[in-house]
């Protein structure tokens, strides 16, 4: 990391760091996403200073996000003028994030990622671009690096921010636009000091203040802190762990790749298919390795794949049934067939509900009661519930084998009346394969799942606690085990009157 307080210090560790990472070369097309934050200013400040010596060809682009109104648009207005000031082209878009967001059941912040990724992929590649640049420094760095660690991430999250990477997705091209990062080699202060010396204004997102989001905890309460009280190079340290972590992650793929190979089955299928044999050959960090790598193969990346999935598919793996499925976010299915295990992307959604309460219905759904096994008419859903006792050798079915409409539970863990509700504020559940509850809200969000199937999704509860998110998962406490004596299975099924819609 560099130590340069000087303007022209600070621009020679840009070109320093380009050159120990291999970011450009003479001759490349770099655009730059310009936010208008102090960040990007300097980026693209430092990029068109260098293009003469290096001959590069250098624009931005700036996508208006449309969430925070007129500021918004000063912003889209800051960054024109910043562009045509130094003589560049800039791409300008304005997307309504939150309509995406909405119809797409995502968080705001990865809503707004995907869509900033798609708009630099498309500008760079009609443009003839071939590398993206992006503002991320050292402080940007260590927060991710504080904010995994605080996750419980492995090496890979460790590893913090890339200095350069592919801009990598499901059938991307090979000739896809790389994500540089030359300003990697700087710290805030740095940029700032640069931004200063050279009369450079920037714009500010009040929303990068507000503490309710963890990164903005992680920036200005606990790196300010261990920083005072516990290390004050703490930035520097923090980028040199990631630096290590990467190394070590490197290493480990490379001797991943033959693995992978050794455990691929060949069937002609879509998606990824493994030897469950071979795959249990391995220690269980391998073989977590391993899927991991198969998710990555299936989907490009890693995102909204998290340890209690992985842990889930290892579970799927050892038990002793034949045969088993497991639907997990962005429409990836797991199945287990025999000695095969399949990971692959469905064309359509996983979860599609075939119950329905009317629209526009001010009043949720009436709760619904049931005293003892037996059947029940949900009128609010057009469902008709079933429920019995299971004993002998049908009380250690396989959970994974239920369908969308059907569940096994434990019953000597379940307390009568069941009861049939929908959604209330502040709902708790522990997804099968979790290792802890986490709030429905959150569930329904990861898993994609629009506002409107939120409110009209069933819950199956008993005693206060929720049993089932019908439709999606079970709750991990209620599974069955191998010491199972007696099961519950529940299964629902359409009420005649929509059977004949």
């Amino acid at each position: 990391m560099g130590t340069a307080t000087t303007a022209d210090g600070i621009l020679k560790t840009v070109e320093k760091t380009i050159a120990k990472h291999g970011l450009l070369e003479k001759g490349n097309a770099v655009l730059v996403g310009l936010s208008g934050g102090p960040d990007s200013v300097a980026l693209l400040w430092c990029l068109n200073r260098l293009a003469p010596a290096m001959s590069l060809r250098v624009a931005a682009a700036h996508l208006n996000h449309a969430l925070r109104g007129p500021a918004a648009d000063s912003d889209a207005a800051f960054a024109a003028a910043f562009a045509d000031r130094l003589g560049l082209p800039c791409y300008m878009k304005k997307v309504n994030v939150s309509a995406f967001q909405k119809a797409h059941g995502l968080g705001m912040e990865e809503a707004a990622r995907i869509l900033r990724y798609d708009f630099l992929s498309a500008t760079a590649t009609a443009n003839g671009y071939t590398q993206i640049a992006l503002g991320h420094h050292a402080d940007d760095n260590a927060e991710l690096v504080l904010m995994n660690f605080l996750r419980g991430s492995g090496l890979a999250g460790l590893g913090g921010i890339p200095v350069k990477r592919p801009l990598a997705f499901p059938g991307a091209s090979t000739k896809a636009p790389m994500i540089v990062r030359p300003l990697m080699g700087l710290t805030r202060e740095q940029i700032l000091h640069l931004l200063k010396s050279n009369d450079l204004s920037w714009r500010t997102d009040q929303s990068n203040h507000d503490t309710m989001h963890l990164r903005n905890r992680v920036r200005h309460d606990l790196l300010p802190l261990l920083k005072r009280r516990f290390n004050p190079n703490i930035v520097e340290t923090l980028n040199r762990t990631a630096l290590l972590a990467r190394q070590d992650e490197g290493w480990i793929q490379d001797c991943l790749s033959p693995l992978m190979k050794a455990l691929l089955v060949q069937e002609g299928t879509p998606g990824v298919s493994l030897s469950i044999g071979r795959l249990r050959e391995h220690p269980p960090s391998v073989a977590a390795r391993v899927v991991r790598e198969a998710f990555r193969k299936v989907k490009g990346d890693l995102r909204t794949i998290t340890f209690s999935h992985v842990a889930s598919v290892l579970a799927l793996c050892r038990t002793g049934r034949c045969c088993g499925r497991l639907d997990l976010p962005e429409r990836i299915r797991v199945e287990r067939r025999n000695d095969t295990l399949r990971i692959y992307r469905s064309e359509r959604p996983l979860r599609e509900t075939p119950w329905s309460v009317p629209a526009g219905t001010a009043a949720p759904a009436p709760a619904y009661r049931l005293e003892a096994p037996g059947s029940a008419t949900l009128e609010a859903f057009s469902l008709v519930m079933n429920v019995r006792r299971l004993t002998g050798a049908e009380a250690r079915t396989d959970p994974l084998e239920a369908g969308q409409l059907s569940a096994f539970f434990d019953m000597d863990k379940i307390t009568f009346p069941l009861v049939v509700r929908t959604f209330q504020p502040g709902d708790r559940f522990q997804p099968l394969g979790a290792g802890g509850t986490q709030k429905l809200k959150k569930f329904f969000i990861d898993h994609k799942v629009p506002p409107e199937a939120r409110r009209q999704c069933p819950l199956l509860e008993s005693a206060g606690r929720i049993l089932w998110v019908v439709g999606h998962r079970i709750d991990e406490r209620f599974k069955l085990t191998d010491s199972t004596q007696r099961a519950l299975k529940v299964e629902l099924t359409l009420a005649e009157s929509l059977e004949k819609d």
